[in-house]
């Protein structure tokens, strides 16, 4: 869901027609979910008082989510996803393009497994061009660093 154009803002609030719009999309949203996932993934029985508390956190990180979204949707950047240049690599502590992921116990500072072939991204690099005011698109910025994993048993070569 799209936040609206500058004149539907004012002083940075949203229209309150919009606002409605989006407060009734997020509660859609959460019967939704309710409605097709509730029995397989959250089994445990709950009193209606809990079921409400546990409703509202739902709908809080829904409306996190789509509030997010709508952020994101309204930078100037361009964002793109860089898995190949990650899936081709080795593995390199000290790399602005990666990191371990946390099941391998990898410390900052560890060099021994520098050279690894990468099995698996778990995440990909994320990088964005440009500025909020539109501007300087051939400069990159990472988002995110790729999350890489490899079995730690396996030399480099």
């Amino acid at each position: 869901m799209l936040d609206p154009p500058a004149s539907q803002v004012a002083n940075g609030q949203v229209a309150p027609d919009i606002q409605a719009l989006k407060d009734d999309f997020y509660s859609k949203t959460l019967r939704d979910f309710l409605e097709q996932w509730v029995d397989a993934l959250l089994l445990k029985k709950m009193d209606e008082e809990s079921l409400a508390k546990r409703n509202l956190k739902l709908l809080d990180i829904i409306k996190n989510a789509g509030e997010l979204a709508c952020s994101l949707w309204k930078q100037r950047t361009h964002m793109a996803i860089r898995k190949g240049e990650v899936s081709r690599a080795v593995f390199d502590v000290q790399s602005q393009l990666m990191r371990a992921h946390s099941s391998l116990l990898i410390d900052d500072d560890d060099m021994r497994f520098n050279g690894r072939h990468i099995s698996a991204v778990i995440h990909p690099h994320i990088v964005a061009f440009g500025n909020d005011d539109g501007e300087n698109y051939h400069v990159t910025k990472t988002w995110a660093e790729a999350t890489v994993w490899f079995p730690k048993g396996r030399e480099a070569k």
